[in-house]
C-alpha cells in the first residue's frame, strides 16, 4: 500500500482519536479527502484549497492556523512526503460548546433543587452565568473572575469557600472539563437544621413568589418594604392569586420569621366559635369548655403575626372585640377576669370591597382603618398574563418532582389556551388544571385534550363567526386582521413586541399591515 492509500486509510481513525475534522491534501494544499468526528466524507469540501497545508509543505515543519469550518476552532497541518495530513478541534468545541449550552439551561432546576445559586465558570475562572433559586439572573456576578473556580479548573479537583451570592453561605467550585466548571451555593447543612428549628410556621418567601409582569413586581416590591415594619397589611384581590403567599413572606422578611405564623380563615370558621378560637376561654367558661381552659389564636401568635383570611366574613360584634386588640395590644379570654398584652403583626386579606361594605354598614369603619395601614392589592392573572407561561413552567417542575414523571412542557396549541383564557380562579385554577393533566400523563408534551373542558372549548367570540356569504378566506382575513389590531393596541403599537406576541417575524407582520392599510396606526 502506498503512502496516499496509507494516509487516506487512516482518516477515520484520526478523526475518532482528535474528535475534529481531518484531512489528507496534495502539495499544492488541494483536499483530497475530508473526514468529519463522526467518520463520514465531507465531499463538498474534496478538491478545496486548504491554505495552511499549502505554506506546511512548502516549509516542510508544521503549520497552524483558525479554522475556517468553525469560528474560534484552530487547524493543524502536518506535512508526510508529499502530502499534508489537516486536523482541526472543530469537535471538542462543538462539544465543550453544547454540554455549556445544556448545563446554562439546567442552572435554574440546579438551584431550585439546591435551594441556592447555580453558576458556570470558565477556565480562567470567569463567571459567565448565575441563576438564583427563584430563577433571577445573578447579573452582577457574570463577568467577574473568581479565585477558587479558577483554582479547581488548574488543580482539577473541587474547591470550598465562602459564598459571594449568600451571605454566611458556602460555595463549592468543581470542574466539569478543562474549560467548564461549576459553582454551587447554599448555606451550610448546619445553619439550614438550625434555620428550621427557629422558622415559625411560613414556608413560603418572596423567592418563591413566581412573575416578571410590573405590576406583580410592583407588588411584591411593596410588600418587601414593608415587611420589616409592625404595621398591619390589608392585601385585597380576587380568590386564588395568592394573597397568603404573599403574607407568608412578609412575615419570613421580617424580625419575626423565628416566630409563629398563625393563620385563620374567618369564613371556615362557625360564627359562634370563632371568638374562642382567636381570643380563647378560661376553664368553665361556657358548656362543653375544656376544664383547663384554651389559649386562643391571638395569644398564640404573640411576638409573631396573625393572619386573617377573609376577614370581611368576620361578625360585627367579633369586630368590636378585635379592634380592642389592636387599640390596646391585649387580649382577655372568654370568661377571664384579665387582659393579657400581646405583640402580635396583624396581616388581613380580603376579596370583598371592605370600603363598600363600611359604606352598607356591614364592616366597623374603625377597625377598616385600623387594618388598612398599608393597603396592598394583589393582581389577577389577567393582568399578568404574560406570566402564564413562567408559572406554568414552575407547576410542571414541580410535578415532575412530587409525582415522579417526565412531562417536557406543553404544546404550543395547549399554551395559547392557557394564555387566551380568563382564569377566573386566578394561579390556583392554573396550578389545579395543570395538576389534573400532570395525573393523566407520564412523559413528554401536555397537550390541549388534556387541558379542562374550561380551556379549550370556550365559546368562540361573535366577531370571529363567519358572516353571511363569507368565504371561508375572507372570514380568516377579517379574524387576522382583528387580532393584530389587538395585539397592537396592547403592546402600544411596539411593532417588535407585536411580532413576538404573534408569533411571527417582523417582517411578516410589516406585510401584514402593507396587506391591510386599515388597522395601521392612525397618527
Amino acid at each position: 500500500m502506498d503512502l496516499k492509500s496509507t494516509l487516506l486509510h487512516a482518516l477515520p481513525i484520526l478523526a475518532k482519536l482528535t474528535d475534529g475534522f481531518v484531512a489528507v491534501t496534495d502539495r499544492s494544499g488541494k483536499r483530497l479527502k475530508v473526514i468529519d468526528p463522526e467518520g463520514n466524507t465531507i465531499s463538498s469540501l474534496e478538491n478545496c484549497h486548504l491554505e495552511v497545508a499549502a505554506r506546511a509543505m512548502s516549509e516542510g515543519t508544521l503549520m497552524s492556523g483558525p479554522s475556517e469550518l468553525r469560528r474560534g476552532a484552530e487547524i493543524w497541518a502536518l506535512p508526510v512526503g508529499d502530502y499534508a495530513i489537516v486536523v482541526t478541534d472543530d469537535g471538542k468545541r462543538l462539544r465543550r460548546k453544547q454540554l455549556e449550552v445544556v448545563l446554562m439551561e439546567s442552572l435554574p432546576l440546579i438551584s431550585e433543587v439546591i435551594g441556592g445559586e447555580a453558576a458556570l465558570f470558565d477556565e480562567i475562572g470567569r463567571i459567565t452565568h448565575s441563576v438564583n433559586r427563584d430563577g433571577t439572573v445573578n447579573g452582577h456576578l457574570i463577568g467577574e473572575i473568581n479565585e477558587n473556580a479558577y483554582s479547581a479548573i488548574a488543580l482539577q479537583k473541587a474547591v470550598v469557600s465562602e459564598s459571594c451570592a449568600i451571605p454566611g453561605g458556602m460555595s463549592i467550585f468543581f470542574p466539569i472539563t478543562k474549560h467548564l466548571g461549576v459553582e454551587l451555593s447554599g448555606m451550610p447543612l448546619e445553619a439550614k437544621l438550625h434555620a428550621s428549628e427557629q422558622k415559625g410556621d411560613a414556608k413560603y418567601t418572596f423567592a418563591d413568589l413566581i412573575g416578571q409582569a410590573n405590576c406583580f413586581l410592583e407588588c411584591k416590591s411593596l410588600c418587601n418594604r414593608v415587611a420589616k415594619s409592625s404595621s398591619p397589611i390589608l392585601l385585597w384581590g380576587e380568590s386564588g392569586t395568592g394573597k397568603e403567599l404573599f403574607a407568608q413572606a412578609v412575615h419570613n422578611a421580617s424580625g419575626r420569621a423565628s416566630q409563629r405564623f398563625v393563620a385563620v380563615n374567618c369564613a371556615a370558621i362557625p360564627a359562634n366559635l370563632i371568638e374562642s378560637v382567636l381570643f380563647g376561654y378560661e376553664g368553665g367558661a361556657f358548656t362543653g369548655a375544656a376544664p383547663g381552659g384554651k389559649k386562643g389564636l391571638i395569644l398564640e401568635a404573640n411576638n409573631g403575626t396573625l393572619f386573617l383570611d377573609e376577614v370581611g366574613e368576620m361578625d360585627l360584634s367579633l369586630q368590636s372585640r378585635f379592634l380592642r386588640v389592636l387599640q390596646e395590644k391585649e387580649v382577655m379570654p372568654i370568661g377571664g377576669s384579665r387582659s393579657y398584652k400581646v405583640d402580635v403583626r396583624i396581616i388581613a386579606a380580603t376579596n370583598k370591597d371592605l370600603k363598600e361594605m363600611v359604606n352598607r354598614g356591614l364592616f366597623r369603619e374603625d377597625l377598616y382603618y385600623r387594618l388598612n395601614v398599608v393597603s396592598v392589592r394583589i393582581p389577577s392573572l389577567r393582568e399578568r398574563a404574560e406570566d402564564i407561561e413562567l408559572l406554568a413552567h414552575h407547576f410542571i417542575k414541580e410535578f415532575n418532582i412530587t409525582m415522579k414523571k417526565r412531562i417536557t412542557g406543553l404544546s404550543r396549541e395547549a399554551m395559547a389556551h392557557l394564555k387566551n383564557y380568563h382564569w377566573p380562579g386566578n394561579v390556583r385554577e392554573l396550578r389545579n388544571c395543570l395538576e389534573r393533566a400532570a395525573n393523566l400523563i407520564d412523559e413528554g408534551e401536555i397537550t390541549v385534550d388534556l387541558l379542562p373542558e374550561d380551556l379549550w372549548m370556550q365559546e368562540m367570540p361573535e366577531s370571529w363567526k363567519i358572516e353571511e356569504h363569507e368565504t371561508l378566506d375572507e372570514a380568516i382575513r377579517r379574524i387576522e386582521k382583528e387580532l393584530i389590531r389587538q395585539v397592537l393596541i396592547e403592546t402600544k403599537y411596539n411593532k417588535h413586541q407585536a411580532a413576538k406576541r404573534l408569533g411571527i417575524s417582523s417582517t411578516t407582520l410589516w406585510r401584514k399591515l402593507n396587506e391591510n392599510v386599515s388597522i395601521k396606526r392612525v397618527k
